[in-house]
């Protein structure tokens, strides 16, 4: 008996060191100055959550949670985008894939970036974020810093 509680207690602690080490986010980068993020980034906006659905893509082999959102305050866009008030940002389905899981009528602070993330090819057509961002629930986070630095550009 002490043999089969032996073994079960070693397969569950291998599962979960598996689970927390390869399947989890690792976020490799290290934040670089808000000024500097902020050039960096393509969409910096505060908005409200208006609906989230899952996709499956590449072959049902990942999925992505798009979420769109309701723009409340604009700091920055692509020069080349048309303004909408609702725009729709994708990251991964799962928080192991350091996804994000948002809310309907939940109010963030968005730092969207183009990426390849769900494409075949090198295109980076999709406006994403990830738990390793600056995207935040606290949706007022340096706001003023925000403030001076979308007047100026």
């Amino acid at each position: 008996m002490k043999v089969i509680i032996f073994l079960l207690f070693l397969f569950f602690s291998i599962t979960d060191l598996f689970n927390s080490t390869v399947l989890s986010c690792s976020c490799s980068k290290k934040h670089l100055s808000l000024l500097k993020e902020f050039k960096q980034t393509d969409y910096i906006f505060i908005g409200t959550v208006k609906n989230t659905t899952i996709t499956w893509r590449n072959n049902d082999t990942e999925a992505s949670r798009d979420i769109q959102l309701q723009i409340d305050k604009l700091f920055k866009k692509p020069s080349s985008s048309n303004h909408s008030s609702l725009i729709t940002i994708y990251t991964s389905k799962d928080r192991s894939g350091c996804g994000i899981k948002m809310k309907v009528n939940q109010r963030w602070q968005i730092w969207a970036t183009y990426t390849n993330m769900f494409s075949n090819d090198d295109n980076p057509r999709w406006l994403t974020v990830d738990s390793c961002g600056r995207t935040t629930k606290i949706y007022n986070r340096n706001l003023s810093r925000l403030r001076r630095l979308s007047s100026r550009s």
